[in-house]
């Protein structure tokens, strides 16, 4: 060849033109459901399948007062609570979390967060108090490093910190004068195979050209081009306590803050809706005919209906309306930048300096670490299933917040199917060509609304 590319861009150039597109994309086929087959699968939803919680008091205590404190913050302003807002489903309404500066990423809502078991859009955390100290030390959130966040629990909250934990002793100096360095990264190299599958996905034309022409310039592999353009973290500066002593203290501290944030995360529960108390008279009644209430009659149970017929369930399953997983759901590229979903929150978790075992217990997630494929094209713009609990609290929609409403959330499945593009990645299968009526729009919207629910938490 006479421009001698190397040898990566013609394999990202072959992966691009001669990837099946059938391949990426099969929709699945709607299924039909008879009225005992819709009731059987209605109550799989019944939320007495749910496992029961196990909150301690005083550990919720300390974590309901650490999450409504704005002290706990580099500038005094931010606390748990300006993004976790209990007065708006415990998100914020705006499309991305603002904190010191404005996240990526739209908040999700706790609501029984409990039960959940990754965390973050990206699944980049693997039990409640592990997510806990994300914002907590992220710059743009909370802004705090580990000895500041240990400072201020003892600070503020030193005697809810001891009828939680018991006493701390520390040295009358402990936070002074302490040096700063860089922050120890352990990020895992993106593989060979999902770069190219990755820079071979992208929709948008104009990234397209861009990214060619920068392999054609550039000496980097498609890990490192592909890295450079959408993954690879920033380091941050930490203060570092100069004792071991002191940095044995500030660890735990910091832990113990973000265990007691789970347990009162714990208590955040919306489970009272109009649709479990039909679920709950259905499991005793022969039709559901005999389960309808002014709360929910027949327009809702066709609302629902459609939900199922058209395979919402396969992702919005069980009684919190989400499978916990993470799919790619072909939402094109907004304001040409790409996010990498799960495929980075996997080799985050390389990141992590909390190993499970320090935590107050494992997760199932915790298990399934080792077990992990950094490689699976699946993970490749993929994104974890919010619940659809309280949606009318609770909205911006999606992981970047692009839909104000829930017509423009069904609009996006209307097109996605030989629609608009995808923005990058495989688009999963548990998506069906819909086709839904007017009427039928109208009854899904009834049944999504039937699902709001006062929240209680820990008071």
């Amino acid at each position: 060849m006479t421009n001698k590319l190397p040898y990566y861009v013609l394999v990202f150039m072959a992966a691009y033109f001669f990837i099946p597109k059938d391949w990426l994309f099969e929709p699945t086929e709607a299924l039909t459901f008879n009225a005992d087959s819709l009731r059987e699968v209605a109550l799989t939803f019944d939320q007495r399948h749910l496992p029961q919680t196990v909150v301690n008091t005083a550990y919720a205590d300390l974590g309901k007062a650490i999450f409504f404190d704005t002290r706990l913050s580099k500038n005094h302003q931010v606390a748990c609570a300006s993004c976790h807002n209990p007065g708006l489903g415990f998100s914020d309404g705006r499309d991305r979390a603002q904190g010191i500066d404005i996240g990526p990423r739209n908040t999700p809502t706790l609501i029984n967060i409990a039960w959940s078991e990754w965390l973050f859009w990206d699944g980049r955390s693997y039990s409640l108090a592990h997510q806990a100290l994300g914002p907590l030390e992220s710059p743009i959130e909370h802004g705090l490093d580990r000895l500041s966040l240990a400072e201020a629990v003892i600070r503020y909250h030193e005697v809810l910190y001891q009828e939680a934990f018991g006493l701390v002793e520390l040295s009358e100096d402990f936070g002074s004068k302490i040096p700063t360095r860089k922050q120890e990264q352990r990020f895992s190299d993106i593989s060979l195979e999902l770069a190219t599958y990755g820079l071979a996905t992208l929709a948008s034309e104009s990234i397209q050209l861009r990214t060619i022409k920068d392999a054609s310039r550039l000496s980097m592999s498609p890990q490192e081009l592909f890295q450079a353009r959408y993954g690879r973290p920033t380091q941050t500066t930490i203060k570092v306590p100069h004792s071991d002593s002191q940095k044995l203290a500030t660890n735990q501290i910091a832990i113990n803050a973000a265990i007691a944030l789970d347990h009162f995360q714990r208590t955040i529960v919306a489970l009272s809706s109009p649709f479990d108390e039909f679920i709950a008279k259905l499991s005793q009644s022969p039709t559901a005919n005999d389960a309808f209430s002014d709360r929910f009659g027949p327009k809702q149970w066709q609302g629902f209906q459609v939900f199922i017929e058209s395979g919402c369930h396969n992702c919005h399953s069980g009684p919190r309306f989400t499978d916990d997983q993470f799919h790619n759901i072909g939402l094109p590229i907004l304001n040409e930048k790409i996010d990498l979903g799960r495929a980075l929150g996997i080799m985050k978790i390389d990141q992590s300096t909390i190993p499970c075992s320090n935590l107050e217990s494992e997760t199932e997630a915790c298990r399934e670490i080792p077990y992990l494929n950094k490689s699976a094209i699946e993970t490749m713009g993929a994104f974890k299933t919010p619940t659809l609990r309280n949606l009318t609290k609770t909205q911006a929609f999606m992981h970047d917040g692009r839909f104000d409403s829930i017509d423009q959330v069904l609009q996006h499945y209307l097109n996605v199917v030989g629609g608009e593009s995808q923005g990058i990645g495989h688009t999963s299968e548990s998506l069906i060509d819909v086709n839904w009526s007017e009427e039928e729009i109208e009854h899904l919207k009834m049944f999504l609304d039937s699902l709001n629910s006062p929240i209680t938490f820990h008071e």
